[in-house]
């Protein structure tokens, strides 16, 4: 979810930010760009289980460009300053769980367009009818900043 969106990045990306741990792929793919990385997970057990998944695990909970943040991840961006290069949601939970249609909002975005830097990806992703056709229904929409 996030390799394609730093490829494309212009210039040289320094820094992304994971809204959605999950199982910490993303987090994981974005530090191999030895950038700064901030994932924000609202469920603190979810991150706890990163180890189960990636050997690595450990290793990159201690990365000094890695910053995992329990939060939800639409107020975090309304408590923080900070700006991204790629700002990216994965997975993004199916419309129908609850609350992840702030996820989906145009308030959403346009609270994560404001953290984006100049040049900054926000890739986009379309729910559709079926929660598990999500992320690869990833379109990368260019929501370019």
């Amino acid at each position: 979810m996030v390799h394609l969106p730093l490829a494309l990045h212009q210039g040289k990306p320094e820094s992304a930010l994971v809204i959605c741990f999950g199982m910490g792929t993303t987090y994981r793919s974005a530090l191999s760009w030895n950038i700064d990385t901030t994932a924000v997970e609202l469920v603190p057990s979810v991150a706890k289980a990163f180890g189960f998944y990636h050997a690595d695990a450990a290793r990159l909970v201690n990365d000094p460009n890695g910053h995992i943040i329990i939060d939800d991840g639409r107020r975090y961006l309304s408590r923080t300053s900070k700006k991204f290069d790629v700002i990216v949601v994965d997975p993004p939970p199916p419309v129908s769980a609850a609350g992840s249609s702030l996820l989906f909002s145009k308030e959403f975005y346009a609270l994560a367009r404001q953290h984006l830097k100049p040049n900054g990806v926000l890739p986009d992703v379309v729910p559709g009818r079926n929660s598990d056709q999500d992320t690869d229904r990833l379109r990368r929409k260019g929501r370019h900043h």
